[in-house]
């Protein structure tokens, strides 16, 4: 079978490596701590507002989101740093997908309820951290926000370094 190729130019590194500069990708955290947050009893957002880097554009940092650009496989990774957690007992980040913790459980998604990452009998320790990385098949325009959860505890602070969402397309 034949098959006819349309391309100007390929670019390659020195080492003959191609590069991929138009790779949806992000890195955002928080710049200032959120203080004083009663996570005890609900999920709470959590509020990025710096971006590294967002290459195509797809993080909403108005709303603190990623928006899936196009359907592939992608690397994801989140963490949360509490402070003035001495009296938490269980502390879990989450991503939610589409404003909700349920993720369809499919043939090609994950086949856990949501994706988390957490620590439990904390023993006193006034900091925290929750993190979370792995791959995941994404569909073209879901959203994707990071919670946290911190049981026993009704006034934390999320801290500015050590909280952040990052994430690329793999392919």
């Amino acid at each position: 079978m034949a098959s006819i190729l349309k391309v100007d130019e390929i670019q390659s590194t020195s080492g003959g490596g191609v590069l991929t500069p138009t790779r949806p990708a992000f890195r955002a955290w928080n710049s200032v701590a959120d203080t004083s947050i009663d996570a005890s009893s609900s999920d709470i957002k959590v509020n990025f507002d710096t971006e590294m880097f967002d290459i195509g554009g797809n993080f909403d940092l108005a709303n603190s989101k990623f928006i899936v650009p196009v359907t592939g496989l992608y690397f994801l990774s989140f963490a949360v740093y509490l402070g003035g957690a001495a009296d938490v007992t269980s502390f879990n980040a989450k991503l939610y997908l589409d404003g909700n913790r349920q993720w369809p459980i499919s043939s090609n998604r994950p086949s856990i309820s949501f994706v988390q990452g957490g620590s439990l009998d904390l023993q006193g320790a006034s900091a925290e951290t929750s993190s979370w990385s792995g791959v995941v098949p994404l569909v073209a325009n879901e959203e994707l926000e990071v919670y946290f959860k911190a049981v026993g505890d009704t006034s934390v602070t999320v801290q500015i370094y050590g909280t952040d969402f990052s994430g690329y397309l793999i392919g």
